[in-house]
This record gives C-alpha cells, sequence and structure tokens, in this order.
C-alpha cells in the first residue's frame, strides 16, 4: 500500500547545564511526511528479543530516504490518517534498488 511515514528527531540532550549543574534534557520532534510504501506482516516469527521481551514485527515499510535513521517512526495510509507509531526493529539499505527497508 502506498503511505507516509514521520520519524522522530532528536534534538539537544546530554552533558550538564553550565549554570545549574542540571543534565540537558533532549527535545523529540517530528519529521515531515516522506512518501513509502508497506505492507503488514503474515508471518508471526518476524521480530526480534529486546531486554528479554519479543517484540512482533507488525510492518515492512520501504522509502527512497536513503538517509533515514531512527528508533521510532509513525505510519500513515495514502489519506495520511494514522496506522500506528511503532518503535524500528530493523533497518537496511537495499542499495540495489535505492531504498530503505525498515521493519517495526
Amino acid at each position: 500500500m502506498n503511505g507516509y511515514v514521520k520519524y522522530k528527531i532528536k534534538t539537544g540532550g546530554g552533558g550538564k547545564d553550565p549554570n545549574t549543574g542540571a543534565a540537558v534534557r533532549a527535545t523529540y520532534t517530528w519529521s515531515d511526511f516522506i512518501e513509502c510504501k508497506y505492507c503488514a506482516n503474515e508471518s508471526n516469527f518476524k521480530g526480534r528479543y529486546d531486554g528479554g521481551t519479543f517484540k512482533q514485527a507488525s510492518y515492512t515499510i520501504t522509502t527512497e530516504d536513503m538517509e533515514f535513521t531512527s528508533t521510532s517512526v509513525k505510519l500513515f495510509n495514502s489519506s495520511e490518517s494514522e496506522v500506528c507509531e511503532k518503535e524500528v526493529i530493523s533497518l537496511e539499505v537495499l542499495e540495489m534498488v535505492q531504498r530503505v527497508k525498515i521493519v517495526i
């Protein structure tokens, strides 16, 4: 299916405020809409163990954005209605077809 994806962008954070000595918190925003193609996963065996918990993959997404890097994404259908917000399970650059494959 055709749709859109947004990825979480981390800004700032780390270090300490020189005036107060308090830790500087990171802020998070969402990217603009990026065109993608996605499909629901049919295999229940796709996923990974993370901290002793099995995280099952729900969708496979491909996009032409070769600079894509993020740990969380929002998936939208073709009418820009949100389908889900999930953590990235795997990210793979498909050099032969110039796309990035994202499993969430």
